[in-house]
């Protein structure tokens, strides 16, 4: 996810910790305030810049289809029609 300047250790860290989500057809990763401070219990530190990282995956396959940042897109997974 170079274009978006996203490190891969941000992706792989999502995809340990991020909320599972399946919506709309697509499996999403969703780090959260909640997830932020698992991961610094864990010892990791500098992570607070990942809240809001959004992962969305292809749900058969499992490839990586895009990531972004925006911290309210939770709201917007679960409840839009």
């Amino acid at each position: 996810m170079c274009q978006r300047r996203i490190p891969d250790w941000q992706i792989e860290l999502a995809l340990r910790f991020g909320k599972r989500i399946y919506a709309r057809g697509s499996l999403y990763y969703f780090v959260g305030r909640r997830q932020v401070d698992k991961m610094e219990k864990q010892g990791y530190r500098g992570v607070e810049k990942l809240e809001g990282l959004t992962l969305v995956l292809d749900p058969h396959d499992k490839v990586l289809l895009t990531v972004f940042k925006n911290r309210r897109f939770l709201d917007r997974i679960r409840f839009k029609d």
